[in-house]
């Protein structure tokens, strides 16, 4: 279970974190990102970045594969005609 604690912060030092906070992020979770740390968001964040990065590399290797079998194509295109 984790404990809460209560915290002081001046009214400008209040309006910056929550000028800071994304719209789905608890205050905790904003001052650990802000710290430093990964937030759930974050870790969302990290993970959907992965599923996209792994999506362009397959996509460009079957654009590579595809530009190959172009080339071939036209090769013996060129070779018959």
């Amino acid at each position: 279970m984790t404990k809460s604690r209560t915290i002081q912060l001046d009214d400008g030092v209040y309006e910056r974190l929550a000028a800071e906070g994304r719209d789905d992020e608890s205050f905790s979770d904003a001052v650990e990102r802000l710290l430093g740390g990964d937030s759930t968001l974050d870790l969302y964040g990290k993970r959907a970045e992965q599923r996209t990065d792994a999506f362009r590399e397959a996509v460009e290797g079957t654009e590579a594969d595809n530009g190959e079998r172009v080339e071939q194509f036209r090769d013996r295109a060129r070779s018959d005609g």
